[in-house]
């Protein structure tokens, strides 16, 4: 029998899996992609529903507006930061993992 790896093979034990490490730190990085989501859905509506109406004015735009545009610009700024220096690209193809292992 030979010790060569049939990387399209579809014939193995579910049980026989180990989780890779760098699915772990994926999945970390889809949670904090996903949080920063909500946040940008969240906060902006409960700053313009609060906000609205109120007769104020800032930076020439109703208050709501600037507020959230302010807020909207903040986020731009923390999420490209993010995106250069917390999430890292991984090679996840078979191949990756078969020239791993040697």
């Amino acid at each position: 029998m030979t010790d060569v790896k049939d990387l399209e093979s579809r014939d193995y034990d579910v049980n026989d899996i180990v989780e890779d490490k760098r699915f772990i730190r994926c999945k970390k990085e889809m949670w904090m992609i996903v949080v920063f989501g909500l946040i940008q859905i969240l906060v902006p509506a409960a700053i313009i529903y609060s906000l609205n109406g109120n007769g104020k004015w800032f930076l020439g735009l109703p208050m709501w507006y600037g507020v959230a545009t302010v807020f909207y610009l903040c986020m731009s700024l923390i999420c490209m930061v993010v995106a250069t220096k917390v999430i890292r690209t991984h090679k996840l193809d078979a191949v990756a993992d078969d020239k791993e292992e040697k």
